[in-house]
């Protein structure tokens, strides 16, 4: 028995010190110094590689970590150097302008790959938007408080965020007082709630300037780079219903396309598969929204649960056809009875030959969109 117990220590500081030896891998990563190049994330939303900029700052004797500068469409114009040493990276974004071509999971996801791989400080992860990057910036902030030093939007503030994610995180409005594109009073006013309610804001105005802010840039940087993340933050308030699912619909996040395979009839699905492909295609509100690329389209029965709870969905089929949609459906306040919608104590409508289109919250996810497309008609010939 002494033996046995002898073996198994032994055996435990072996796998104790192959943990050690690869953890020590992963830390030891070859950093290319005072490079600019892509990296690549594998998006737990869409299963794709996703390739997003990264800049880094020259090796300094005896430093371990440094910050990260996260930048949506654009930021401060400073490269990073042995006076201001940052990694900094610019989350994939594309098809049409600013941060509504990406979306928080792309962003966050850039981050979390930054953190495992580089020599990153967590207390010192600054977040910076130019325009619709600018108000990209405040909403990602606002969902995740925790995560940043500080917040510096320029030429924009947007106004779609709870101010109380900003209590103990400090925002640097930078705004030009001729700005064309993005008034600056709504700047002003964004200024003035968020300092009404306590929060550390500035609010820096550039006679003159329009729609963008004059240079040098470095010390907008360097006032990031001194920021440090607060210890403690407060809850932020949960996000209702128009400010988060319904909202993050049009922000880019990501969406999947669901057909139903349930209803036993060859000929509808293939119908309903052509309708998601074809939905698949319209990519957001306008002609050529993220059009570098297509939603991926599955069947019901090979939705994972991950992807439920990463990306919006849009549901293809009837209840009875599509059994995302039957399970959603029996946690929603609206229901099927004998070929009639029903809705509490509302008058039955009924469905026969129409096509029942009906947006809200996934019932266990309440920051993702459901989007439900129900044909319920006796020939889809022409439905896709």
């Amino acid at each position: 028995m002494k033996r046995d117990g002898i073996c198994r220590n032994l055996l435990a500081a072996f796998a104790a010190l192959a943990c050690f030896h690869l953890a020590a891998q992963e830390k030891s990563r070859d950093v290319r110094w005072e490079a600019s190049f892509k990296e690549t994330y594998s998006c737990k939303a869409t299963g794709r590689d996703v390739a997003f900029a990264v800049r880094t700052p020259p090796k300094i004797e005896g430093r371990e970590k440094y910050p990260l500068v996260v930048v949506l469409k654009g930021g401060p114009r400073v490269n990073p150097s042995a006076d201001l040493p940052f990694f900094e990276i610019k989350p994939a974004g594309g098809g049409i302008w600013g941060y509504r071509s990406m979306s928080a999971v792309d962003a966050m996801q850039a981050i979390a790959f930054m953190k495992r791989n580089y020599p990153i400080d967590p207390d010192r992860i600054s977040l910076a938007g130019s325009s619709a990057g600018g108000s990209g910036a405040m909403h990602l902030a606002s969902l995740h408080p925790h995560e940043f030093s500080c917040v510096v939007p320029l030429v924009a503030a947007g106004n779609d965020y709870p101010l109380t994610s900003f209590q103990n995180l400090p925002v640097a409005f930078h705004h030009g007082d001729r700005d064309w594109t993005s008034a600056i009073c709504d700047a002003r006013v964004q200024f003035q709630k968020m300092k009404a309610a306590g929060c550390p804001v500035i609010l820096q105005e550039y006679p003159g300037a329009g729609h963008s802010i004059p240079r040098p840039h470095e010390p907008i940087t360097k006032w990031m780079l001194e920021q440090e993340r607060h210890p403690v933050q407060p809850d932020p308030k949960p996000i209702d219903f128009l400010e988060g699912a319904a909202w993050n619909l049009y922000r880019g996040d990501p969406m999947i396309v669901v057909y139903g395979t349930g209803g036993g009839h060859p000929e509808r699905l293939k119908h309903l598969r052509a309708a998601a492909e074809k939905l698949a295609r319209c990519g957001g509100p306008h002609s050529g929204f993220m059009n570098h690329t297509r939603f991926p389209v599955v069947a019901d029965s090979d939705l994972t649960p991950e992807q439920e709870a990463t990306a919006n969905l849009l549901l293809v089929g009837a209840e009875e056809e599509n059994s995302v949609a039957k399970r959603m459906l029996s946690k929603w306040p609206v229901g099927f009875e004998i070929g009639h919608l029903t809705a509490g104590d509302r008058q039955r409508l009924p469905m026969r030959d129409q096509v029942l289109s009906l947006g809200l919250t996934h019932p266990e996810h309440p920051d993702r969109f459901v989007y439900l497309v129900a044909p319920h008609l006796e020939d889809l010939s022409g439905f896709a």
